[in-house]
């Protein structure tokens, strides 16, 4: 299947995935206030940073096999199952024995018992993510987008009908619980292996994915340590609230990005184990010309219109939020862009140098934030983050450029800051509001693509190039 179309069919399935996220969030901020929807984002992110330990090693380490044997036996997906299960079970032990010394951390006694709650849900996503995994690695796309979607739905309906019907946090909790084992059934249900063949080297993949899990647990930790810090740092739990609808926003841009991310990885560890570099090459420049073209002018529109996008999702209550947004959301397209090169760099072998770049940015945002939130305080914690994420993207930029001999698109980079920078000015110039926001977005949008056609950026031929591809056949 093509870059292309695999990005169509994850592109879909993550967009009802952003869009079903941000029904929850929206919902539970509007049903729950800011002071209990700050409880419920704290705890979903240390249940994110948990999950880490179990939920990205392993089912990375599948796809990068899989999509280095073609026809391949049910036996390496039966052997990761088992130790996603083992594992998974260890750390949902370990976090519900932590819960009260977590809470007493983050000066929250209460947050113990959604702790130990939502620490069952690690083991069912264990079950999902292996499953999802080797689906993405056989590149049957379209499966696992509709193994997604099936979390997507079902996460709406229960976590927001649970809260309706006044069961509160815990309602939502468990929610969240029963959604991920619907979706661990469907992806379980979905995946349909080649036919028995060939040994399976289980050391090699576990070597593996102990490198990933390291990589992906400082991956969610930039992406969560912010909230936590603001959380034990300031101890409001308004403030808790305000920053989560702020983060949950901003992770718009990521959010887009990851389903390249997810067809990116196993083309290029294909391309690499043939040994094809000039493939490899075509697609790390190809994945970073669409990232820019989303990125940049994603980012300055949605920190351009911080207050009337706050007000248009979350209301009024939640207005404080605008000034930390419009910094966060540079943050947050950064991470995404970090993501996305240090993707490259693991699938290409480099998954040592992304491991030391990701942990070397731990430290350096833990000290930005115990500066800067004390004095800029929700701000604080969104400059902290944005700088940290800046520093990461500068250097794993400089790995993969010259790893991979790759030059510099400038001609593309200038391109696309100039059409970003038009919209900007646009978009300053124009007062948004209400229901009008979603309008004005979409003709914000059909300007810079008109722009990037003008320009040149965007070629007509393109258009048809990608017309064929999605609509060609596939697996």
């Amino acid at each position: 299947m093509t870059i292309a179309r695999g990005s169509l069919y994850l592109t879909v399935g993550q967009a009802l995935f952003v869009l079903s996220g941000y029904l929850v969030n929206v919902g539970l901020g509007r049903l729950l206030g800011p002071e209990l929807y700050g409880v419920f984002s704290v705890v979903v992110s240390l249940i994110i940073i948990a999950e880490t330990l179990t939920l990205i090693g392993v089912p990375k380490a599948l796809a990068k096999y899989v999509a280095e044997h073609e026809n391949l036996s049910t036996r390496p997906v039966d052997e990761a199952r088992r130790v996603q299960v083992s594992v998974s079970l260890a750390v949902c032990a370990l976090l519900f024995i932590s819960a009260r010394p977590l809470a007493d951390l983050l000066n929250d006694p209460r947050l113990s018992g959604y702790i130990r709650l939502s620490s069952l849900v690690i083991p069912v996503a264990a079950l999902y993510r292996v499953n999802s995994g080797a689906l993405n690695g056989r590149r049957f796309f379209s499966r696992q987008a509709l193994a997604l979607s099936v979390f997507c739905v079902s996460r709406v309906f229960l976590i927001l009908g649970a809260v309706y019907l006044g069961l509160g946090v815990k309602g939502a909790l468990w929610g969240l619980i029963l959604a991920t084992a619907l979706a661990a059934l469907a992806a379980w249900y979905l995946d349909r292996p080649g036919q028995e063949a060939g040994s399976f080297p289980l050391v090699k993949l576990l070597r593996f994915a102990l490198q990933f899990t390291a990589f992906g647990c400082t991956v969610s930790l930039l992406a969560n340590l912010d909230l936590i810090l603001v959380k034990a740092m300031l101890g409001e739990g308004m403030a808790a609230g305000i920053y989560a609808s702020a983060a949950t926003l901003a992770k718009i841009p990521r959010f887009i990005m990851s389903a390249l991310s997810m067809v990116l990885f196993p083309s290029i560890a294909g391309a690499v184990a043939r040994g094809d570099n000039q493939r490899t090459a075509a697609y790390i420049r190809h994945s970073l010309r669409i990232a820019l073209l989303v990125l940049l002018p994603v980012t300055v529109l949605l920190s351009t219109t911080s207050e009337p996008i706050v007000a248009f999702v979350y209301g009024g209550a939640y207005l404080g939020a605008a000034a930390a947004f419009s910094v966060l959301v540079f943050g947050a397209g950064l991470l995404a862009l970090f993501y996305i090169l240090t993707t490259a760099a693991m699938a290409g072998g480099g998954i040592t140098v992304a491991m030391i770049i990701g942990l070397a940015l731990i430290p350096v945002d833990v000290m930005l934030s115990r500066s800067l939130i004390p004095v800029l305080e929700l701000r604080g914690a969104a400059l902290a983050t944005t700088l940290t994420a800046l520093l990461g993207s500068a250097a794993a930029a400089t790995y993969i450029f010259a790893g991979f001999r790759i030059r510099v698109p400038w001609l593309s980079l200038t391109r696309i800051l100039l059409a970003s920078g038009i919209l900007y000015l646009i978009a300053r110039a124009t007062p948004f509001s209400g229901l009008w926001l979603p309008a004005a977005y979409a003709g914000l949008a059909l300007i810079y693509a008109l722009l990037l056609l003008l320009l040149g950026e965007i070629k007509v031929s393109e258009v048809r190039t990608l017309k064929t591809a999605l609509l060609g056949q596939g697996r």
